[in-house]
């Protein structure tokens, strides 16, 4: 499972408008794209057998083997994860690249300074996030590395 944290991720590229399902998608098979929040890299995100396996080529997906917050966002925009707009509209315009880079890629920390600088109940969202955690845990999905099995 992923950090908690990047469910917040998550919530940011979608109150941001940074995720680009591409036409003809469904919860079972499709394409997006995810941008990330610095602007500067594009993710590629393919699901198919019913919404179970991703594959995506952000970092966390790709190189740690858990749903990264790219998967995280198109399943939710999917109906496959639980999503809470006003949390996410609360977390817009972060720039996580350039937070986890300043705190080593502690996300907790750079999830608690976000909060602090927007005075944000670290409390009453986490139970939002938590929900989300619980839904990928017993989603049964699973994440590849392999491309091809996409057509990408």
């Amino acid at each position: 499972m992923p950090p908690i944290e990047k469910v917040y991720e998550a919530w940011s590229a979608i109150a941001d408008g940074r995720v680009c399902i591409e036409p003809g998608s469904t919860a079972a098979e499709g394409k997006a794209e995810v941008e990330s929040s610095s602007h500067e890299k594009t993710y590629t995100v393919a699901w198919r057998d019913g919404g179970k396996l991703f594959y995506s080529d952000d970092n966390a997906t790709y190189w740690r083997g858990y749903p990264g917050y790219p998967v995280i966002a198109v399943m939710m925009l999917e109906g496959l994860l639980p999503y809470d707009a006003k949390a996410a509209v609360r977390y817009s315009g972060i720039d996580w690249t350039e937070a986890n880079l300043r705190h080593r890629h502690d996300y907790a920390e750079a999830l608690r300074e976000a909060e602090a600088d927007r005075a944000i109940s670290h409390e009453e969202m986490e139970g939002k996030a938590r929900e989300v955690v619980d839904a990928l845990a017993r989603s049964g999905i699973a994440v590849t590395r392999k491309r091809k099995p996409f057509g990408l």
